[in-house]
């Protein structure tokens, strides 16, 4: 029987946050009260976010708006989400569209917009009715009545316009069974992040046609469909690319793939016009890197070769989806979704490539993926189908997870999730999925976080100091020990070389059970002037025993465990010098280790110490 470790209590106060004089210690100290943020989810969200399954969305596309860019429409975060359209022809059906609409020629909307300041509280933001963004025309080439197969939607800004890309069935295709056999590539533009986007036509013959067109261009003896397409511009020459997800099989393309899920990427003229003879498979289920020779349609029929790897290395399913791309100090990420997005086991893995076209190079499990995933989680199955989005100073991964952990056939729908990416020597890193208290982006809060500036001093030694501010939460196998480690008492004192004004302290937990803390027994700050809600001059103020949620434990199982969740203090503004965090030897949550034998380590995995 593994045994916890000693029951403890919470000093606490929800809504106003107050203070008393220390009841222990010593010296001149005026103890704190605080707000954990988890009762009732009552948490500052002025400072925090959470992501709770609240806001409907699968397969989100993003973007970022800076004020710079736009006065109106700037300072948003902006996703599209997959979804049917509405009007006449619509799955969702309302009923009735807008006389101004139908003077117009619109005989629909698609593709829901949302927006938010902070990532986490969404709200609808299309220009069309109920949210919408794409504006949807009789005669376009798209059938918009076959409109529950419009899907992932993506954004790009480029000269002054917002493109968007999705897949949709062609009126050619509409007649017969709709499948996957009549997806076409679907452009859509628009002046604003929220539309009305309008769909790009070709004119051929005086008959609107796709303007990316596989079949009319190259010999491929049919329809090539495909599904995802995600636009990116590369910054370091200004090259435009596509990147795609082919869904052919022998029947449909003579002499083609006999596989659906490989991956493609095509240089653009303009965001409209393709390359046809650029294009490149740059990605194959069950194979670590992939080339093929020259020429798009030695490309479209595998003539080339594939390095196949360990199946425990590479576990693709033979399902690959939503590939996203993204650069960062010379290296090009390519990453995707496995398992389809039904599957509990649906994540986000990587590869590694040298230019946009690759060849790319999947990552090992032990050097770093899946980089989202919520399987050995009880509150994040489904966690996929992502977009990176930039705001300058800090990249979030925004996707789905189910909203019923027990089955997607029951599920209530897919939604919107939002965690921290880092960069490391192994590859990208996403800070979830994560179901507790986040600290907001400091562009949306306006609060920094102290603690990355700090110079750190901890006592008696212990390893891994740097990793207590590098701002990753390690929640996987392969990064579980870059944490602070340290057996018997911990002290750790953050000193800053001018005063700073700090309203809240969280220390994130080991990844693993058995080296977690069950609480904080001190938190020390050293004052550097009398603030305003105090009755005189102290010269400290001190937290006692903040107390790692309960909320995150199980009553019944003691390795049920939520990795990595920080116990959080909110509290009154104060100007300090410095900042200690104590925890005694004995305040681990688990006194065992799973087999019984003693385990003294404690491991805190970030302190973030947010102030202005």
């Amino acid at each position: 029987m593994m045994k916890r470790g000693k029951a403890i209590g919470c000093l606490m106060t929800c809504g106003l946050l107050l203070f008393g004089a220390a009841g222990c210690g010593s010296g001149n100290a005026v103890q704190l009260n605080y707000d954990t943020g988890i009762q009732g989810n009552h948490y500052n969200t002025e400072i925090f976010g959470k992501n709770d399954t609240v806001t409907w969305g699968a397969d989100p596309g993003g973007i970022y708006v800076s004020k710079e860019q736009s006065e109106e429409y700037g300072g948003y975060y902006y996703t599209y989400i997959t979804g049917t359209s509405a009007g006449y022809y619509g799955n969702y059906n309302i009923g009735y569209l807008p006389p101004e609409y139908k003077e117009q020629g619109i005989v629909g909307a698609a593709i829901r917009c949302y927006r938010s300041k902070d990532l986490f509280n969404w709200e609808p933001a299309g220009a069309m009715m109920d949210g919408f963004s794409v504006a949807c025309y009789e005669t376009d080439w798209e059938s918009w009545k076959d409109n529950g197969n419009c899907w992932a939607p993506e954004v790009i800004f480029d000269g002054g316009k917002y493109y968007m890309f999705y897949n949709m069935v062609a009126k050619e295709s509409a007649a017969e069974s709709v499948t996957r056999g009549g997806f076409y590539i679907g452009v859509a533009e628009s002046d604003t992040p929220v539309g009305p986007f309008r769909s790009v036509q070709k004119d051929e013959g005086g008959k609107n046609v796709p303007p990316v067109n596989f079949e009319a261009n190259l010999d491929l003896g049919g329809h090539m469909p495909v599904i995802d397409i995600s636009p990116f511009k590369d910054p370091k020459d200004g090259k435009r690319y596509i990147y795609f997800k082919a869904e052919v099989s022998s029947d449909t393309v003579t002499n083609a793939l006999d596989n659906g899920c490989h991956f493609y990427c095509m240089e653009m003229e303009n965001w409209t016009t393709p390359k046809y003879d650029s294009i490149k498979l740059v990605l194959a289920p069950n194979a670590i890197t992939v080339t093929t020779d020259e020429g798009a349609e030695a490309a479209l029929k595998l003539q080339g070769k594939q390095e196949t790897g360990h199946i425990d290395d590479v576990v693709d399913h033979y399902v690959m989806e939503g590939p996203q791309c993204i650069e960062h100090s010379g290296k090009y990420y390519l990453t995707y979704s496995v398992n389809g997005y039904t599957d509990p086991s649906y994540s986000v893995w990587q590869a590694v490539g040298n230019s946009p076209m690759g060849p790319f190079t999947k990552i090992s499990r032990e050097q770093g993926n899946p980089i989202i995933s919520g399987r050995e989680l009880d509150y994040a199955n489904g966690s996929g189908h992502h977009t990176f989005i930039d705001n300058g100073s800090e990249i979030y991964a925004v996707y789905h997870v189910h909203g019923n952990q027990t089955s997607m056939e029951s599920s209530p729908g897919r939604f919107l999730f939002s965690d921290r990416v880092h960069f490391t020597e192994n590859g990208i890193v996403v800070n979830g999925p994560s179901d507790y208290l986040q600290w907001l982006p400091e562009s949306v809060s306006g609060y920094k976080n102290f603690a990355k500036t700090a110079t750190i001093e901890v006592k008696g030694g212990g390893t891994g100091k740097d990793f207590l501010t590098d701002e990753i939460i390690p929640v996987y196998a392969y990064n579980a020990n870059q944490a602070y480690s340290k057996e018997g008492d911990i002290e750790i004192t953050f000193k800053f070389d001018k005063a700073v004004t700090v309203r809240a302290i969280m220390i994130y937990n080991s990844q693993k059970v058995e080296t977690a803390f069950s609480k904080i027994d001190v938190i020390e700050f050293a004052l550097a002037e009398k603030a305003d809600f105090m009755s005189k001059d102290y010269e400290k103020a001190v937290i006692y025993d903040l107390e790692y949620p309960k909320a995150y434990l199980s009553e019944t199982d003691e390795f049920a465990y939520n990795p990595c969740a920080p116990a959080v203090a909110d509290f009154n503004s104060i100007k300090v010098t410095s900042v200690t965090v104590k925890i005694s030897g004995g305040s681990k949550l688990l006194t065992e280790n799973r087999d019984g034998s003693k385990n003294l380590a404690i491991d805190i995995s970030e302190i973030v110490i947010l102030g202005v």
